[in-house]
């Protein structure tokens, strides 16, 4: 979707067409699909996350400066309403993201699909990496995957969680230590070869 057909989506959405949201749902939905599941690790729950997420957006964008990006925005609810879901669970039992993996169904590419020796290479390396990334705390994991699963820059992260930027920093820094910590105990073959930049 075009810039300039969001913000013409927002607008309406601002003035109460609720018809609108599709447009902003069909750009942003898979993407925010992406970002719950990495959170929590569980797809039904991301699912759910993401609904509550898009309602609240709608619920909220009279407060939303329709000349600035979306998308920070947005996210922002969505870490915001899987911080809730997280403690709300943690009250009645957290899932670990490493279970929830086994139920992960990955895309490899046609190219990989063609050869099931580099699907199951892929698909290892997937889990492994988002094992490492379940062992950093909720904080450090949000601000490791919006950098480098969306391409955040630090002032984008602090927006996007609500934290200073230099908060964001340094869970930016104190996450990629514990991840690489991690990799070197448990996964060392991810730092060869560039796996793990190739995997994000």
């Amino acid at each position: 979707m075009r810039n300039d057909d969001e913000i013409q989506a927002i607008q309406r959405c601002q003035r109460g067409e609720m018809a609108a949201m599709s447009s902003l749902i069909a750009q942003y939905q898979v993407p925010a699909l992406r970002l719950a599941y990495l959170l929590t690790g569980d797809h039904a729950l991301a699912d759910d996350i993401v609904q509550e997420s898009f309602l609240a957006a709608y619920s909220h964008i009279q407060q939303f400066d329709a000349t600035r990006p979306f998308a920070p925005w947005f996210f922002r609810i969505v870490t915001n309403v899987t911080r809730m879901r997280q403690r709300s669970q943690r009250r009645h039992g957290e899932v670990s993201l490493e279970i929830a993996l086994a139920d992960e169904q990955e895309r490899p590419s046609l190219q990989a699909a063609s050869d099931p020796e580099a699907v199951a290479e892929l698909r290892e390396t997937r889990e492994a990496l988002h094992a490492a990334l379940a062992s950093l705390t909720h904080l450090q994991r949000e601000a490791v995957i919006l950098r480098y699963y969306y391409g955040y820059a630090d002032q984008e992260i602090a927006a996007i969680t609500g934290c200073r930027v230099g908060t964001a920093r340094e869970r930016l820094y104190s996450g990629l230590q514990a991840l690489e910590r991690r990799i070197r105990q448990e996964y060392p073959w991810l730092l060869g070869a560039g796996q793990i930049r190739s995997t994000l």
